[in-house]
Order: C-alpha cells, then sequence, then structure tokens
C-alpha cells in the first residue's frame, strides 16, 4: 500500500501548497469542463462525483460554483476560456480539461491515466494553471472514461482547491507538472531517421553504409525508446521536422534530417503517420513528459513540387553570396534551397494555418522554429503572435538564433515575439572553457549578460546541435572535458538541451559525420546524465534559482544558485590544489571543499534573501553599479584606444562600440558582481582594429568605491 501511495505522488506531481484559504465574500466562479475520451472527438460528460467532489472543494473556500457545461465546439484553452468569460466577463472561472487514455492491464485491473489541466482566473488576463497526470485503475474491462474520470475525482477536487488557494492569495502556485512554465527537467532533440527503427515496413530505400541516406528510423522506434528516454531525466522531446521530405539524395548531400520540406500538410510515410504521431503525444503526456515539433518556415526542399506549381511564392534570387548582407539573409536561397516569399499573404496564411493543423492533430507543448536570422523580425512577431491566440497558455516558441552576442539574441526575441531562444553565447562559452582550455571566467562573463534578456532562466542551453560539431569532437575525443561540459550544462541556470547520441559520446564534425544514428549499447554519460538531471529536480535552487558567481578565474568557476530560503553552490575546479569556499551564509550538509580536477555541487539552507535578491537584481538589470576606471599604457596618443570586452558597456565585443578612451582614461560604470572580460583595441586613423595581445583580462566588479583597472597595450 505504501509502495502505490509513493508511485501515486511520483506520477501526479505536486503543488507548492499553501494554507487553506477562504474568500473573505461569498464569489462566484464559473466552472467549465473540456473532458476527451481515449479515442473520441467528442466530449465526454463529467461524471457526477467528479463534479461533487469539486463543488465541495468550493464551497469549503466561500466560492459559489456555477455550472458552464461541456465546453463543446471550441478546442484550445485560450478559446475555451474565452467561452467561460462570456458568461460572466468580470467574474472568477475554473477551466477543467482531462483526457482519459487507457494504458495497460496490470494484475487483473485495467490501468488508464487520466491527463489534467487546470486554469484559473480571478480576472481577464491574469490565470494560474496546473498540468499533472494521475493513474486509474478500474476493475472491470467495460469500465470506460466515465468511470476514470471519477476514480481520480479526488485528485483532481483536491488539485483544484489548492490551485484556487494560490489564487486566493494573488499567489500563482508552481506545479511540477509537464507543461508548467519556466525551467523543468532536460531537452532530447531527437533526429527521427537517426534515432531508432521501430517500424521496418515503411523504411523505402536504406543504406546503413552511406552516412548520407536513409538509415530507417521512425516515430514508432521513438515510442518504442521513451523509457531510455524517460531513464535519463528527460521532460521534453524535440522531433526534427516530420512532414513530407525530398526522398533522396540531392547531389552528394542528404534529406534524411527533415528540413528538406516538400508537405508541410503531411507526415512524411517514412516516418509513420498522423494516428501514430499523435500517439506519440499522448504517450509522452500520459508519462509526464512534453514534446516539442520542429517547423521550417523560411524554405522549401530541392526541387519541391510547390516551386513549379506556385512559382511566384518564392523569392528566386539565387543563393546568398554575402552573408553580412541583411537582404540577402532573408531574401535569397539558403544553400541553395528555394526561398518562400512570406511577405505574400497567401504563403503566410499557407504556413500559419499547416502550423495550426499540426497543433490540432498532435497537441505538441511547442514548436521549435528554425532558421530564425532569415526571415524578418516583422514575420515572426505576426506569426507568433497568432500561434499563441491559437494554442493554450505556455505553449512554447524556441527560436533558433545562431550568434554568439547576447544583445542580439535577446533583441530577436523580443522583437519576435519568441518565448525562449537557444543560448548559443553561453554555448561557445562552454566549448571554449571546457573543450579549448580557456578561462573559466568567461562562464561568468557570458552570465553577467543574462540581464539582457527578458528572462534568461527559460533560456535553451546546449553543448552541441546537429549542425555544429558533437561535443566529443569538440573536447578532442575526451571523455572527461565532455563529461564536464555536460556537468557544468546540467547545473547552470536555463532549461538544458542534449540531441541523441550524447549519451553514448558520439562523435563527429561536419553533416553527415555528426548526424550518425544512435547506437543503444555502451553508453558511458548516460548515468552522469541522470545523476545530474536527478539532482536539479531534487533541488528547486539548482533549477530555477538565480545565479551569484563567487569565484571567476582561469582554474575555478563558482557560483551560487540561490532561492530566499535555499541554495545551491556549483564548482568547477580545474587547479591542482584543493578549493575552499569562502565563509558563506546557511547550513550545508558537508564541508565546502572540492578536491583538484573535479566538481562538486552542495546544498544548503537558510536564510538566503538578501544574496537571492541582489542576484535576481543582477539578471533583470536592476544591480547597483559602481564606477571603474579603466586606465590604458603603450597606446599612442594619435590612436583610437578602446577597452572592448563584454557587456553592452564595453561594446559586446565590437570594437566600434567599445568604451572610448581619452587621454588613455576612461569610466563605465558597471554592476555590482558582475564579471567581464576585456582587452584594448586600438585603430590608427582609417586603418584596422588591432587587438592587445595575450589572454583576456578579468574584472569582477565589487561593492564600494571607484575601481581602477590598468591595461598595457602589447601589439597581438
Amino acid at each position: 500500500m505504501k509502495r502505490a501511495a509513493c508511485l501515486l505522488l511520483l506520477l501526479t506531481g505536486c503543488l507548492k501548497t499553501v494554507p487553506q484559504q477562504k474568500a473573505a465574500t461569498l464569489t462566484p466562479l464559473t466552472v467549465g469542463w473540456a473532458l476527451e475520451g481515449d479515442h473520441s472527438a467528442e466530449l465526454v460528460p463529467a461524471p457526477e462525483k467528479l463534479k461533487a467532489q469539486v463543488s465541495e472543494a468550493l464551497i469549503v473556500r466561500n466560492l459559489a460554483l456555477t455550472d458552464a457545461g461541456a465546453l463543446s465546439g471550441v478546442r484550445f484553452t485560450a478559446q475555451r476560456l474565452e467561452a467561460l468569460r462570456a458568461a460572466d466577463p468580470a467574474g472568477w472561472v475554473l477551466l477543467i480539461e482531462a483526457r482519459a487514455t487507457f494504458f495497460s492491464q496490470l494484475e487483473g485491473r485495467f490501468r488508464w491515466t487520466v491527463s489534467v489541466k487546470l486554469t484559473a482566473s480571478s480576472k481577464p488576463g491574469e490565470l494560474v494553471e496546473d498540468t499533472f497526470s494521475v493513474p486509474a485503475l478500474l476493475q472491470f474491462e467495460h469500465e470506460r472514461e466515465p468511470q476514470a474520470l471519477a476514480a481520480v475525482a479526488g485528485s483532481i477536487a483536491q488539485r483544484a482547491g489548492t490551485l484556487l488557494d494560490g489564487l486566493l492569495l494573488a499567489v500563482p502556485p508552481v506545479a511540477t507538472g509537464a507543461a508548467r512554465s519556466g525551467p523543468d527537467g532536460l531537452v532530447y532533440f531527437v533526429m527521427v531517421d537517426r534515432f531508432a527503427n521501430g517500424d521496418p515496413t515503411n523504411d523505402g530505400v536504406v543504406d546503413l553504409k552511406d552516412p548520407a541516406a536513409f538509415h530507417g528510423g521512425d516515430l514508432q522506434g521513438v515510442l518504442n525508446r521513451l523509457d531510455w528516454l524517460q531513464s535519463l531525466g528527460v521532460r521534453t522531446v524535440w522531433l526534427s521536422p516530420v512532414f513530407a521530405m525530398r526522398p533522396d539524395k540531392y547531389g552528394p548531400y542528404g534529406a534524411f534530417h527533415g528540413y528538406w520540406t516538400w508537405d508541410l500538410n503531411r507526415v512524411d510515410p517514412r516516418f509513420g503517420d498522423e494516428a501514430l504521431l499523435g500517439k506519440l503525444s499522448d504517450a509522452l503526456h500520459a508519462r509526464g513528459m512534453r514534446l516539442v515539433m520542429d517547423l521550417v518556415l523560411n524554405h522549401v526542399g530541392p526541387d519541391a513540387p510547390l516551386v513549379k506549381e506556385k512559382p511566384s511564392w518564392f523569392h528566386q534570387k539565387g543563393g546568398i553570396t554575402d552573408w553580412n548582407d541583411p537582404d540577402q539573409l532573408v531574401n535569397s536561397d539558403v544553400h541553395g534551397l528555394p526561398d518562400l516569399a512570406t511577405e505574400r499573404e497567401d504563403v503566410y496564411r499557407f504556413l500559419l494555418d499547416a502550423s495550426l493543423k499540426w497543433i490540432r492533430v498532435a497537441r505538441p507543448d511547442g514548436f521549435r522554429l528554425d532558421a530564425v536570422k532569415h526571415l524578418p523580425l516583422s514575420f515572426w512577431a505576426r506569426f507568433n503572435q497568432d500561434l499563441r491566440k491559437a494554442s493554450r497558455p505556455n505553449f512554447e516558441l524556441l527560436g533558433e538564433m545562431l550568434d554568439g552576442d547576447p544583445q542580439v539574441v535577446s533583441r530577436v526575441q523580443r522583437e519576435g515575439g519568441f518565448t525562449t531562444m537557444f543560448d548559443f553565447p553561453l554555448h561557445f562559452a562552454i566549448i571554449d572553457v571546457f573543450c579549448k582550455g580557456q578561462s573559466a571566467a568567461r562562464l561568468a562573463a557570458v552570465l553577467t549578460s543574462d540581464r539582457v534578456y527578458p528572462s534568461p532562466g527559460t533560456l535553451t542551453t546546449l553543448a552541441d546541435n546537429h549542425d555544429l560539431p558533437r561535443l566529443m569532437s569538440q573536447c578532442g575525443n575526451d571523455l572527461e572535458k565532455a563529461r564536464q561540459a555536460i556537468a557544468f550544462l546540467l547545473t547552470a541556470r536555463g532549461v538544458p538541451s542534449i540531441i541523441w547520441g550524447t549519451e553514448i559520446g558520439q562523435v563527429g564534425e561536419k553533416d553527415p559525420a555528426n548526424r550518425a544514428s544512435m547506437i543503444f549499447a555502451e553508453a558511458p554519460m548516460k548515468a552522469e546524465i541522470a545523476k545530474w538531471t536527478a539532482l536539479r529536480r531534487q533541488s528547486p535552487a539548482l533549477e530555477s534559482g538565480a545565479t551569484r558567481v563567487i569565484e571567476a578565474s582561469r582554474d575555478a568557476f563558482a557560483a551560487l544558485r540561490l532561492l530566499d530560503d535555499q541554495a545551491a553552490l556549483v564548482v568547477f575546479n580545474r587547479a591542482d590544489t584543493e578549493w575552499k569556499a569562502p565563509p558563506l551564509e546557511g547550513k550545508w550538509t558537508e564541508p565546502l571543499v572540492v578536491a583538484p580536477k573535479s566538481e562538486k555541487v552542495f546544498l544548503g539552507t537558510g536564510s538566503f534573501k538578501a544574496l537571492a535578491a541582489n542576484a535576481r537584481a543582477l539578471s533583470q538589470g536592476k544591480a547597483v553599479t559602481r564606477e571603474v576606471r579603466f586606465i590604458a599604457k603603450g597606446a599612442g596618443k594619435e590612436d583610437d584606444v578602446r577597452v572592448v570586452g563584454s557587456g553592452p558597456e564595453l561594446g559586446g565585443w565590437r570594437p566600434e562600440a567599445g568604451l572610448k578612451l581619452t587621454g588613455a582614461v576612461g569610466t563605465a560604470r558597471l554592476p555590482v558582481d558582475g564579471v567581464f572580460e576585456f582587452k584594448l583595441a586600438v585603430k590608427s586613423g582609417a586603418g584596422p582594429w588591432r587587438w592587445q595581445s595575450g589572454d583576456n583580462q578579468v574584472l569582477q566588479v565589487g561593492a564600494g568605491a571607484a575601481q581602477q583597472v590598468e591595461l598595457q597595450w602589447r601589439e597581438g
């Protein structure tokens, strides 16, 4: 019995509970139901037992239920909420969405999974929500969805009550279910053809000896390997494009990756069909996992039928010859791929309608949006807004902007309306530090730039991806270096992501070598990944705490991840001597000492409120600043001399935007606790910029009086 209770707790997750609340006066609340069955598109009537228990949970909180009944005819959460609001525009609403799915027969009983989403609102525009799954064990085979929903009525009512307690306190509760907002577990990218072959009957022409040919992977293969993914700690599965694509190679180049779309409205038959995609989505959600689908909107594949059918839909300006020309970037063909004229209304409607179709069919939790830099920001702003209107709250719009400048990535996120972006600036720092042996201070300098982002904690971090060399190859096939890079990735802020094969130490520099097929055999990194993801989920501070760097040197990186009442200390020590922490507040479970050439995470409890507030202020661009005086020695008086480095105050490594020195002296106001890398850049007349030789200098800004930094010019 005890084991069963633990299983129930693990499957349902938990809300950050608050004491039961009670409205000061009797408050009307309109409740709407959208309960779906296993295979039917029709809504299931709410069982009386479920209605009764939800009503009881409302009554004790001084909330008066008005039952709006089943919300048939509307599909998405936002539309259902609008329907509820129409009944009482100014009142409170509670939307209960659930789907009952048969799972298996277990020891003579029939196990169903009920996936539930609760959304409550006390006024238009402000929502709290909770998403979770709970098992229902039924006694008879003929019992169906109504009985499964009735069996979990108590769990749904209890979670609804807790959600409303948070609303009554005007504090949104934090859910640990699969669809919550904010950092949550590990993202795993599956290149479908390269992952697992679950159905050989749909293979088509396969040549396992040709690295550019199709290898037979499909959606059934992904479905068959969900246990493997879940054992890694994966919470989000991101699929490569599954749409009908070019069926063969284009010259020496392969089409297997899915990014050469021919028909955005069909699943490629090599991968399966719409029903199988929906089945995979349901299986993920039943496990408390999420699905992100990959969309390619900038172009179509080589020789796509659409080019002949609708030639006016394409720019037809030829390939990009100047990658610094902004017009060519968005209007010319990327690597010869036919470029869609997305400024045309008919093209825009085609792309949007196809995208909305997959929201209906596959019920994903978000889209990964490809080739962001090759489409106008005005397109993304409109497209992302239209997607948000048609999808449920917290639908993820993950942008791929391959750029190492945080200011560029942040601007694109804001102007394009993306909910999150890949954190390529931190990616490049991870490779520099752990694979290339650069100063560990580079990590801290990049994290100091968090203040330019709308929400740095939701950025998707990465060690590699399918367009870049594999992590193991970047690290010179050194497993220990790659292991440390993964350890940092899984203990840093943001939502970490890995790609298929990271756990087996897969290698490869360029396409197709970096896109080799998965081998489910020896996996030297699997246990390491699972260890860090488990620790991350056990520690709210490690998962979502603010970051305060306490050491940033060539051989050591140490940072606190802080919440008001708990902390995690993350240390990477590359030195030959042990590392000891300075005096720290709070209670720690063990001495804060790290052995040479190792890393460690310590967990602490206590009052960290002031430290956490300062760390949040730094990441939000609200930290106290102090004056830093830079003095250059050895540069010619006639030269244009600038201090150039990380952060907007020092030009973001762009010499023309760096801090200009007058009489070899210049001042900048920099945030306290911020870490900066920098060096001198010098230009004589109209000549090119020349860089100071040697390693970057590092500064961690302290509190108090003005700081002074001296730089000695030496020709690079």
